[in-house]
């Protein structure tokens, strides 16, 4: 072994002894993300919570700061009717609508199918 190695060895031992999450609550928060229950903005507010220290599981955070991303299809039509409604005559701005809707929404809907619906919902 080289001596960077040695080196970058020791360091990831010492961040791992010294890190406030532990491996399970990583993995826990990986499969959050994975599983699209969260989005990566809010995986990002789990982990600086983990960070803390405070004893709580990512499920626990997630949904005492309801983080997770809206799954109900209905919910999210209605949002982007109101949405289209204080946008209307400019179907070409559909990354605002995207971002007014998720703002409507505490961040909570999925970006990818926001499109999907605001596009739908246009073409007819």
């Amino acid at each position: 072994m080289d001596a960077l190695t040695v080196c970058n060895v020791n360091v990831f031992s010492l961040l791992r002894a010294t890190s406030p999450v532990t491996p399970s609550a990583l993995a826990e928060l990986l499969d959050l993300l994975d599983s699209r229950t969260i989005s990566s903005a809010a995986a990002k507010q789990v982990f600086e919570e983990l960070w803390k220290r405070e004893g709580k599981t990512p499920g626990q955070i997630v949904s005492e700061k309801q983080l997770e991303l809206m799954q109900d299809r209905g919910a999210l039509e209605q949002f982007c009717y109101s949405v289209m409604d204080v946008k209307k005559g400019n179907p070409r701005a559909i990354n605002k609508l995207i971002g007014l809707v998720r703002k409507a929404t505490l961040n909570r809907a999925d970006p990818a199918v926001i499109k999907e619906i605001l596009e739908k919902q246009l073409s007819s």
